[in-house]
């Protein structure tokens, strides 16, 4: 993720050649493929977890929680 932001971050960036790297798309497509996974594995388990809870109706804490409630 902080790759990801650094990319980003260039668009500041006066100098073209840092500016227009060709890379840039590629790297930060790799990026979001490598967050997603990681994210939907984080997602995967804790769906998991509170499948197997036995009180769905406890009190949300995270974002993760309250989203997997609305499902």
């Amino acid at each position: 993720m902080r790759d990801q932001i650094k990319r980003h971050l260039r668009d500041e960036e006066l100098n073209p050649f840092k500016r227009y790297n060709p890379t840039r798309p590629i790297m930060e497509w790799y990026n979001g493929y490598k967050m997603d996974r990681y994210i939907s594995a984080v997602l995967d388990k804790r769906y998991e977890e509170w499948k197997t809870s036995k009180s769905h109706n406890s009190q949300a804490k995270s974002v993760i929680d309250l989203a997997l409630v609305i499902i």
